[in-house]
Formats: structure tokens, C-alpha cells, sequence
């Protein structure tokens, strides 16, 4: 019974530890660094260490979680996961829009293997160059004025096989990366 009780009071620290070692990372409310849809590790692996850190700890005004639909060889996104967007679906036309204008090839190497893909956007105050993004695509929309809104566009596409894939874009090849995510900047004026 003694031996019970030591190794559950080693098990005990042992989880402690790590979760206080993480309380320690300030982020406010309602940003990626809270959001559990989306992992804090695929944010910091698509962009330099000071991005991520402004991306995951700000507070966003939007957050939408779609899910990638195959269509003649490209992942097209079309529907939008109510249960975890945020706040409301006032901002999931444009939300659809931003992800329509991605067309990304699908890495199978058979017709049997479905692929998938997840698209988070997150829309943040502010322009670009505040969160020192300098290869934003501006958007065009019915609001004049200078572009006040960032958004940032997480792809992450699983490769369903364990075959090194010819089709895979060069950027990934060179980081490793074998499951095609990438990271999309916009800027619009809203």
C-alpha cells in the first residue's frame, strides 16, 4: 500500500510540473495560444519565433475552423465548424472568401487515400506591419480607407501516406515538413 502511494505521488508531480511550467506563457482571451482547435506547435512551425509569440498571445475579433473538401484534385473549403467559431457567424462569408482564394493540390499516392485539410483563420486589429508582416495580400473590399484588419490563414493538410510525395511544395521539402500546412497573411480594411 505504501509502494501504491509512492509512485502515485510521483505520478502526481511528475503531471504537476509541466502544466505550471505552461501557466506561466501570458495569454489573453480568446487568442490561438488559448484555442484549443488549433495547436500552438503548428502556429510556431509556420512563421518566425516573434510572430508566433504576437499571433498566439493577441486576442483576435474572429476565429473560424473549416474543413477541406476534395474537388478535381485541389482541397476547396466550404463548410465552417459552427461549434467552435467565434463569436458569431458574422464574419464567416469573409472567412470563406480568404479561404476560397487558396487552391492547394492534394498529396496522395493512390485514388483509395482520402486527404483532408483544416483551415483556421483568425482575424486580429490592426495592419500587417504591426505584427511585422511584410508579405500580406492586401483585399480589396467596399470599405475605403487603409487596410485596420490582419488575417492570419493556417492550412494544415495531412498526407495520408508515408511516401516522400514529388508533388509537395519546395518550401516544405526543405523544412521537413511532409504534411503540407502553410500560413497565409491578408489584410483588408473592414
Amino acid at each position: 500500500m505504501l509502494k501504491l502511494l509512492t509512485h502515485f505521488a510521483a505520478l502526481t508531480f511528475a503531471v504537476t510540473i509541466p502544466v505550471l511550467a505552461q501557466a506561466n506563457i501570458a495569454f489573453q482571451d480568446n487568442s490561438l495560444g488559448t484555442n484549443q482547435a488549433i495547436p500552438n506547435k503548428l502556429v510556431e512551425s509556420l512563421m518566425t519565433a516573434d510572430q508566433a509569440k504576437q499571433f498566439l498571445s493577441k486576442s483576435y475579433s474572429g476565429f473560424y475552423l473549416l474543413q477541406g473538401k476534395v474537388t478535381n484534385n485541389k482541397i476547396r473549403f466550404e463548410k465552417v465548424r459552427q461549434k467552435v467559431s467565434f463569436p458569431d457567424a458574422s464574419l464567416e462569408p469573409l472567412a470563406l472568401g480568404l479561404a476560397g482564394l487558396i487552391e492547394i493540390p492534394v498529396y496522395t499516392t493512390g485514388s483509395r487515400i482520402k486527404t483532408r485539410a483544416t483551415a483556421y483563420i483568425a482575424f486580429y486589429e490592426g495592419s500587417a506591419a504591426e505584427y511585422g508582416i511584410k508579405n500580406a495580400l492586401t483585399v480589396p473590399t467596399s470599405v475605403d480607407g487603409e487596410p485596420n484588419t490582419t488575417v492570419l490563414l493556417i492550412i494544415k493538410q495531412k498526407e495520408t501516406s508515408a511516401a516522400r510525395n514529388a508533388n509537395m511544395r519546395l518550401a516544405n521539402a526543405e523544412a521537413g515538413k511532409r504534411d503540407g500546412s502553410q500560413a497565409y497573411f491578408f489584410q483588408l480594411a473592414i
